[in-house]
């Protein structure tokens, strides 16, 4: 038997087998087992003529499935489209073995990108199955192999980067299909959640051609060789639209990379697109003039977080293989609870960030409290995201260095942990509090160490607002005159002097969490006092002075950042691991809080977290079926 068919019967059987159809897996087996037997003296033939064997068994397969009255191909299509698809082509026979991709409709704009926000997909009301000739091309992504027989291979969109990584190496898939799949993805499933606003796969296709060839010449490659990623709008990426959601910047298209960007592809990335961000990176919400609203994956009613909430919200989706988000003031921690994905804010200055779009005219110069971070399905990508983006900026490289400590422990039972889940100078949501007081129950149990009541020796909410006012004088960069002006009247813009002042007190707080963390290694603590809250865009103002939330006690929106300003501030790392969701099925993620750049303590806990509690799951949204319609 050739290996082609060996690896045909493979994808066939594991996705019958995967659809839980006993019987019709064992009449595939069947068939398959006769066919073998057919084409044992065909070893020597080209391999067009034994995938020309398969015909046979293929017309048998849709001669019998209508014999399984329990069987509907778009239930099998809605839980398992990404392990089998089987279509007939119109021209029965064919002996097409090419790997076909259809394009997703596009609006061309400069250099070639696509502005996916203006030609949004109004949904394809194609069906397997069909032998209309106008659908009988592979969806993008979908191998063809023989006579229709179109097989994802074997990866799933939604997998964790290493998975991918994996499959890609292994040649499980090739990197122009793999950025096939997410092209589709993105045109079939975005529609309603608006996390991807501008695309560039022109660009893309070439350079992941460019990696499948030099991978099939034995050539060494970069560790994310062919991994499809798009990247958040605050960052800049070379020939590609980069707005941070301001209009100042509607037709920006920088000439050079972001670090960051610039490291990813070094490595081996391959760029395809942009996610959506409120206006400069400024709220927990995300939306703006240029792309509207991005939706939270699971629920549209309500926001997946911000700033980095279409990063998160792509993540959760499968769109994309990750994400590098931003954070100052919980832009990375809120969406990844939010959208139920992992993200890692890193020890202040561990990742570079030049290339942060908080400006009409970006800068070299550091701002404070931000850092830029992965956004990821599992730990491990976030540790291998670290691993190839933690160092000294540019301008610095010449003479520092940086070398992360290895994790201060390895195993549950060996870390010293603090749970601080409640506090009055946040009080936290009761369904949020009841996940979180779960998640530190079941850590007991397993083995963990856990003390409740050690904390550090600062006034939480003394600490939180000099934060809350370090961020913000951080981010006045992004007023305009105007909106300065009315800050310095009303007295909420920082004074340079006032700033140093903050800063000084900043180091005292700082050194208190020092001491705290001689005795502890980890601190358990909320990302956010609420789960992810319906969309509000207050219009007489800034919703951070303005806005309540409804759903809370009309709890002032202010109020939300309490915790992220109180760990951020101090330039602490924090892992945040998906730990669970509301009884209304929202998903709830917690603060893994190390001391300064011990960066891989945090990683190192979240993992052994994963063992006991499980990790990212995709939202139904994510496995919606192939014919679906946008709602």
């Amino acid at each position: 038997m050739t290996a082609e068919l060996e690896t045909l019967m493979r994808h066939l059987k594991r996705g019958f087998a995967r659809a839980d159809r006993d019987e019709l897996a064992q009449a595939v087996t069947e068939d398959f087992e006769w066919h073998v037997h057919w084409q044992e003296g065909l070893a020597d033939e080209p391999t067009g003529k034994v995938l020309r064997g398969l015909d046979e068994v293929m017309v048998e397969i849709e001669r019998r499935r209508d014999n399984w009255t329990d069987l509907r191909y778009d239930d099998m299509h809605e839980r398992y489209l990404d392990d089998l698809v089987i279509r007939h082509s119109s021209s029965a026979g064919s002996t097409n073995t090419a790997t076909d991709s259809v394009a997703p409709p596009s609006t061309c704009t400069r250099s070639g990108m696509v502005d996916w926000h203006a030609n949004r997909p109004t949904g394809n009301s194609s069906r397997c199955g069909t032998t209309d000739p106008a659908d009988s091309a592979p969806a993008p992504g979908l191998r063809t192999v023989g006579c229709g027989v179109l097989m994802t291979p074997m990866v799933e969109s939604t997998a964790p980067l290493t998975e991918l990584v994996a499959a890609l190496e292994s040649s499980d898939i090739s990197a122009r299909e793999l950025l096939d799949l997410y092209l589709a993805r993105i045109e079939r499933l975005d529609g309603p959640i608006n996390s991807v606003i501008t695309l560039a796969p022109e660009r893309a296709h070439a350079e992941a051609a460019a990696i499948d060839e030099a991978r099939a010449n034995g050539r060494n490659l970069g560790p994310l060789a062919g991994v499809p990623v798009t990247i958040k709008d605050a960052i800049a990426t070379e020939a590609i639209r980069s707005t941070g959601g301001a209009t100042e910047l509607r037709d920006h298209i920088p000439d050079v990379d972001a670090t960051v960007v610039g490291q990813l592809r070094q490595s081996g990335a391959v760029v395809f697109g942009k996610t959506n961000v409120p206006r400069w990176s400024g709220d927990y919400q995300s939306y703006n003039e240029l792309f509207g609203t991005t939706n939270n994956p699971w629920d549209v009613a309500r926001t997946p977080g911000g700033s980095s909430g279409g990063p998160a919200a792509a993540v959760a989706m499968g769109f994309t293989g990750f994400e590098i988000g931003t954070d100052i003031g919980g832009s990375i921690r809120v969406p990844s609870s939010f959208c139920g994905v992992y993200g890692h804010k890193p020890s202040f200055g561990a990742i570079p960030t030049f290339g942060y779009l908080d400006h009409p005219t970006y800068h070299r110069n550091v701002a404070d409290v931000n850092v830029f971070g992965p956004i990821a399905r599992s730990v491990d990508d976030l540790e291998l995201l670290l691993g190839l983006l933690a160092g000294p900026n540019p301008d610095d490289a010449v003479g520092w260095r940086l070398e992360l400590p290895p994790p201060r422990a390895v195993g549950l039972g060996d870390f010293r942990i603090a749970a601080w889940l409640d506090d009055p100078f946040c009080r936290v949501d009761s369904a949020v509090l009841t996940v979180l007081t779960s998640v530190v129950d079941r850590l007991e149990q397993a083995g963990a160490r856990i003390d409740h009541a050690v904390r550090p020796s600062i006034d939480p909410g003394s600490a939180a607002l000099d934060g809350l006012r370090l961020i913000g004088a951080a981010t006045d960069i992004s007023d305009t005159d105007e909106q300065f002006a009315d800050d310095v009247a009303a007295g909420r813009a920082v004074p340079h002097r006032r700033w140093d002042v903050l800063h000084r007190q900043r180091g005292e707080i700082r050194q208190r969490w020092a001491e705290f963390f001689t005795d502890v290694d980890i601190l358990l603590c909320p990302v956010i006092p609420v789960p992810a809250f319906r969309h509000l865009h207050s219009t007489e103002g800034p919703n951070w002075i303005f806005g309540t939330l409804v759903d809370h006690g009309d709890r002032p929106y202010g109020d939300l950042i309490g915790w992220s300003a109180l760990i951020g501030s101090a330039y602490l790392p924090v892992t945040v691991p998906p730990v669970g969701r509301t009884s209304s099925g929202l998903p709830v993620g917690i603060q893994v809080v190390a001391p300064y750049l011990h960066d891989r303590s945090a990683l190192a806990l979240a993992r052994c977290m994963a063992d006991v509690i499980g990790g990212y799951e995709p939202p139904p949204a994510a496995t919606a079926p192939l014919t679906s319609e946008p709602s």
